[in-house]
C-alpha cells in the first residue's frame, strides 16, 4: 500500500513539472495557458497562410463590420483588374470623401499604383473611390466585382457595399474570412509589396511626388511584421488584419473590434511560430517583461510546493 501511494506521488509530481515547464517555455514568449490569445477582441483568428490550417480562432465566422479591412479587397480587385502605369484622372465623387484622405484634388491626374499606396498606407477613403470608379466604372460597378471575387474565394460571411469600409451595415465580414482572402493576396507579388512598405515617396500628379508612412504601427513594434491593414470606425471599433513572416514560415491574423490589438497580434504570432517551430524562441523580453515573468514563476514556484504537500498529505 506504502509502495503504491509512493508510485501515485511520483507520478503525479512528474506530471505536474511537465506542466510547469510547459508554462514557463510559454512564459518566456509572453504566453500563457489560457486558450485566448486575444482577450481584446470579439472575434479572432490565426492561420497558416500557406495550409490555411486554423492554428487560434476566437467566433472567427461571426460577421462584423470590417471598417478599412475592406480595402484589401479593394486593393487585389484593382491590381488584378487594372493597370498599375495607367493615369487616373480624379472626378469628383474622389474629392472631399469623409473619414482618413490623402487629399486628392479634381482633375488630377495619378498612377493607378500610387493611388494603392494612398489606399494601404494612409488608407485613403478618397483614393478607394478613384479607383473603385476607374476600375469598375463606377462605384455599384466595382462593389460587383469585389462580391463577385469573395464568391469566388468562398467567403460565405462576407458582403461588401462600398470600397472603403466607411459605416454601412450591408458591409461585413468574418476574421476567418478577411484571414483566406488576406492569404491570397500575399501571394500577389504586388500587393504584398505595397503593405510591408513602411514609408515610400511615389509618383503623383503633374511631376510631383508625394510620401506616405503606413499607419500600421506592427511593421516598426514586430519584427516579423510584413502587412496588411488597419481600420476603425466608431461601430466597428479597432479592426486589424496582419502578417508575419520568420524563416519561410507565413502567418495571417485577424482581430476584430479589439482595443488591444498590437498586443493580441503579436501575442498569436507569437503562439503561431513556437507551434510550426519548435525551435522558436521567441522574441527578446524587455527588462520589465523579464521581471513580470520571474514574479509569475514564483507564484508558480509557490503554488507548485502547495499542490505538492497536499499530494503527500502535509499542511
Amino acid at each position: 500500500m506504502k509502495m503504491k501511494k509512493i508510485f501515485l506521488i511520483s507520478l503525479s509530481l512528474l506530471f505536474l513539472v511537465v506542466i510547469v515547464n510547459k508554462y514557463k517555455e510559454n512564459l518566456a514568449l509572453g504566453l500563457n495557458l489560457k486558450k485566448d490569445l486575444a482577450p481584446g477582441a470579439q472575434a479572432a483568428v490565426l492561420i497558416n497562410a500557406k495550409t490555411k490550417k486554423v492554428l487560434f480562432s476566437k467566433n472567427k465566422d461571426q460577421r462584423r463590420l470590417i471598417a478599412s479591412t475592406t480595402k484589401i479587397m479593394t486593393a487585389i480587385v484593382a491590381i488584378e483588374d487594372g493597370k498599375l502605369d495607367d493615369i487616373v484622372t480624379i472626378g469628383p465623387n474622389a474629392v472631399g470623401v469623409e473619414g482618413s484622405s490623402v487629399y486628392l484634388k479634381l482633375g488630377d491626374k495619378i498612377p493607378l499604383k500610387s493611388l494603392l499606396y494612398g489606399l494601404m498606407l494612409r488608407s485613403g477613403n478618397d483614393a478607394a473611390v478613384a479607383i473603385a470608379e476607374y476600375i469598375g466604372g463606377s462605384i455599384d460597378g466595382f462593389v460587383f466585382l469585389m462580391n463577385q471575387k469573395a464568391e469566388q474565394l468562398g467567403l460565405k460571411n462576407t458582403h461588401f457595399a462600398n470600397p472603403t469600409g466607411l459605416h454601412d451595415f450591408k458591409n461585413y465580414s468574418s476574421a476567418y474570412d478577411l484571414a483566406i482572402l488576406t492569404a491570397y493576396c500575399l501571394k500577389n507579388p504586388v500587393f504584398a509589396e505595397i503593405v510591408r512598405t513602411k514609408q515610400i515617396t511615389v509618383p503623383w500628379t503633374e511631376g510631383t511626388t508625394r510620401s506616405f508612412a503606413n499607419k500600421n504601427k506592427l511593421l516598426h513594434m514586430y519584427k516579423w511584421a510584413d502587412g496588411v491593414k488597419t481600420g476603425y470606425t466608431k461601430k466597428s471599433g479597432r479592426t486589424l488584419v496582419a502578417s508575419a513572416t520568420m524563416d519561410g514560415i507565413k502567418l495571417v491574423a485577424v482581430t476584430l473590434s479589439d482595443p488591444t490589438d498590437w498586443k493580441d497580434m503579436i501575442r498569436m504570432f507569437e503562439y503561431g511560430f513556437k507551434k510550426l517551430d519548435k525551435n522558436y524562441k521567441g522574441i527578446a523580453l524587455t527588462d520589465k517583461d523579464k521581471i513580470v515573468a520571474k514574479k509569475k514563476e514564483e507564484v508558480l514556484d509557490t503554488d507548485f510546493t502547495t499542490i505538492f504537500k497536499s499530494i503527500i498529505g502535509q499542511n
